[in-house]
């Protein structure tokens, strides 16, 4: 006799479904309130920084001069309709004063968008003194599960105040950095923690009523943003969420993203996802939401950590 509720070691199991449905409800009800901000080429932003611009990143795992990266990273690639904000959708780069259209641009310069970092990789190197601009929306809001934020990842302040990013040449200090490696402020962090209880759900079978609880982490360099989404999440409570199965949307090839950050062809945009009863793995609900203030000493930073008890119904009518 095989385990209750699992079928396969490699899948994903309720822990890591429950972190990630969570990082995308967050992330698509922030789009859709408009957290987000456009840069329409050229742009000079109160800081006097350049946001249109890419830079080449000194990344060793790529060809010099082939990674370009803007000053923001996590580009809007959602499909964000019956609302009333609309981000800029990305449709290419310009070289010098020459256009190439996204997604791949042509024979003379070619190149793939990672939306998640915020830059493209180019096909062949161009000079490092090129001119490169983009027009872009870009999340406000950097949310990720905590897995994905390993601790060798820097804290980037002041990252709407870039340096050196209205000269030719590689981006100074933590720009020069690859933007895998660093977690830009404000971001929010899903972390499950190793506290659950099951309870018997009905007479039958094996379903359990399963209180599983998730940690939200909130940073900030200011306390408005904070704030925000202390006060959003708070309001939450008591509300119920559809859950998506992560393991039938990799297996049908319909994810968001591809592994190297680029739009999927066949991807579902996330209210597509949960309309459709395929990839509908159960329902949670906010049985409790506490929110705590995260103290730092001798850093110009807020925190909070947000504490949802969440419940679920496990294993029924099996």
């Amino acid at each position: 006799m095989s385990f209750i509720g699992v079928d396969k070691y490699n899948a994903n199991t309720i822990t890591t479904q429950l972190e990630n449905n969570l990082v995308s409800f967050i992330d698509d009800g922030l789009l859709k309130i408009g957290a987000f901000g456009t840069v329409s080429a050229p742009l000079s932003n109160i800081h006097g920084s350049n946001m249109h611009i890419l830079k080449p990143s000194n990344d060793v795992h790529n060809t010099a001069n082939t990674l370009w990266q803007t000053s923001r990273k996590n580009w809007v690639h959602e499909n964000i309709t019956g609302v009333n904000y609309s981000p800029l959708a990305f449709s290419g780069v310009t070289v010098g004063s020459s256009f190439y259209a996204a997604p791949t641009g042509n024979s003379t310069v070619g190149y793939t968008v990672n939306y998640k970092e915020g830059g493209i990789l180019l096909n062949s190197a161009i000079s490092r003194s090129s001119t490169v601009t983009a027009s872009y929306s870009y999340k406000l809001f950097n949310v990720e599960v905590a897995n994905k934020s390993r601790i060798w990842k820097s804290l980037q302040s002041d990252s709407f105040a870039a340096p050196n990013f209205n000269n030719n040449y590689y981006s100074s200090g933590d720009y020069n950095v690859p933007s895998e490696h660093r977690t830009q402020l404000p971001t929010i962090i899903v972390e499950s923690v190793n506290r659950s209880k099951n309870t018997p759900f009905q007479l039958g079978d094996h379903s359990l009523l399963s209180k599983q609880t998730v940690l939200i982490h909130v940073l900030s360099e200011n306390k408005d943003d904070r704030d925000k989404i202390n006060d959003i999440l708070n309001r939450q409570q008591g509300r119920y969420i559809h859950l998506y199965d992560i393991n039938k949307l990799i297996e049908s090839g319909t994810y968001p993203l591809n592994f190297n950050g680029s739009v999927n062809t066949n991807r579902l945009e996330y209210d597509d996802i949960l309309n459709n009863t395929d990839y509908r793995l159960m329902s949670t609900r906010f049985d409790k939401i506490t929110v705590s203030e995260m103290k730092f000493y001798g850093l110009d930073l807020h925190g909070s950590t947000i504490q949802i008890d969440n419940e679920l119904i496990l294993n029924k009518n099996q």
